[in-house]
């Protein structure tokens, strides 16, 4: 920390004092949100700069920059930021502190010259990156992630920033959109995907600190944890929705549905040709295409359906992708293919026609012991109403994994995903959103009868 950083004011304490209690009566805030904000809140002193990402991350939606030198702007800031969650009367013991840590804040500089204390613990070395005008990237002396600012903190904000992300490809579809809305909403937020095989994304994160988040298919098993607990990083979730894996044949193909027993006993070689399922099908050998060998599809294969069995040897092939996935199966009439339902999902989106010319989607046995499916029937596809009562047996959670100990950038974007517009674009996609999302029906008024919005 340098000299010229200021220590933050002793509201801050009364303000997380507050917000702890909040915290305490309402629990699943804590999965709501997706990160541990007791623990950052009174291991850390906040300067008045984080006001604005303090509230953001606990109202779950982006907000602007915070007057804090201006005293009666702030406190009109203040108000109209409360207004504008909507907040229910349970909310209010959650909002508690940082309602009381920015009007009190308002218009109080905290001194210059004196350095912050923080306990030796909470501090952590993170190396960041500046980006050069030919677009390299050249590593900057690591700084400690203080609450007032470090290396990798300067300038940054919820709603401000340049970050790089890590996304499992097979959500690439909806990720992208949500990035694209969300820097466009804040044109000063630049958020970089780099789209991966699922286990490669985790490891690349595992790897890199320089990718603050990851957007998965699972959440790190407890090795990975340890690993990352080693450094000093502790590990947020966040579920955001809930997508599929595809089990998808070539048009042609007359079996269009499997049980769990014959997808179980196709995966790992105990049913090898298609007239073993339908002795009327004629098209020999079942060969399998996966869409990559580091896929997330893979994984969750084997680690839900297989019980950490291997797949079978021969026979299996992987394309590189959904979509090459896709072109493959519908040009060889024996295959099997399994991948991402995102790049599907969306009805509306022009590419699934292409992507779905040839195929045609296998429907899948249910669960025998799943009690949430509210429906009778026996064989399910990988639709909204299906995965939303988890039907389909081939159902997973989008997760936002993050190792970020401050506000910023990356904390911004998981608000937002949380919040009902981007769970609106989940949902548009075809997937499913993990929060109900509000909608306002106008019904039309009869003759003489008072209309209803």
């Amino acid at each position: 920390m340098g000299s010229g950083e200021a220590k933050a004011p002793r509201f801050m304490e009364f303000g997380g004092i507050s917000y702890l209690i909040g915290w305490v009566t309402r629990p699943e805030a804590r999965d709501r949100s997706g990160q541990d904000l007791v623990g950052l809140t009174l291991s850390q002193s906040l300067g008045p700069q984080d006001f604005s990402s303090f509230l953001s991350l606990a109202s779950r939606q982006p907000v602007p920059d915070m007057p804090v030198k201006n005293p009666g702007k702030c406190i009109t800031f203040v108000g109209q930021q409360v207004a504008a969650t909507r907040m229910k009367l349970l909310d209010w013991a959650f909002f508690g502190g940082i309602i009381i840590t920015m009007v009190f804040g308002c218009g109080r500089s905290a001194p210059q010259g004196e350095a912050a204390t923080l306990p030796a613990d909470s501090l952590t070395e993170a190396p960041s990156f500046d980006t050069k005008p030919d677009g390299e990237t050249a590593p900057r002396v690591p700084g400690r992630l203080g609450a007032s600012g470090s290396a990798m903190r300067k300038g940054e904000h919820a709603t401000r920033g340049d970050i790089r992300i890590a996304v499992d490809q097979t959500l690439a579809p909806v990720i992208g959109a949500i990035v694209d809305n969300f820097t466009t909403i804040y044109p000063e937020a630049k958020i970089t995907p780099i789209y991966l095989p699922g286990e490669e994304a985790i490891q690349r994160m595992l790897d890199s600190d320089s990718l603050r988040l990851v957007i998965s298919t699972r959440r790190l098993s407890r090795d990975e944890e340890a690993y990352l607990r080693q450094q000093q990083v502790h590990p947020n979730y966040a579920v955001i929705g809930r997508d599929a894996i595809v089990v998808v044949t070539a048009e042609g193909n007359p079996t269009r549905r499997l049980t769990l027993d014959q997808l179980q006993a196709i995966l790992t070689g105990q049913i090898t040709r298609w007239d073993e399922i339908d002795p009327a099908n004629g098209l020999g050998a079942i060969s399998l295409v996966f869409d990559h060998a580091q896929s997330s599809t893979a994984r969750y294969l084997q680690d839900s359906l297989l019980a950490g069995a291997d797949f079978r040897q021969g026979g299996v092939f992987a394309a590189g992708s959904t979509a090459a996935m896709m072109r493959e199966v519908a040009n060889r009439p024996g295959a099997l293919g399994l991948g991402g339902w995102a790049w599907v999902s969306d009805r509306d989106e022009p590419s699934r026609d292409s992507l779905m010319q040839g195929l045609g989607i296998v429907l899948l046995e249910g669960r025998k012991d799943n009690t949430e499916c509210r429906y009778k029937q026996r064989f399910f596809g990988p639709h909204q109403s299906f995965t939303y009562w988890r039907c389909y047996p081939l159902t997973r959670t989008m997760t936002v994994i993050s190792r970020e100990t401050i506000f910023g950038l990356g904390t911004g974007l998981t608000s937002y995903i949380d919040s009902p517009p981007g769970q609106r674009i989940i949902h548009k996609a075809g997937l499913t959103a993990i929060h109900d999302i509000p909608r306002r029906v106008r019904m039309p008024a009869k003759e003489g009868a008072q209309q209803i919005e």
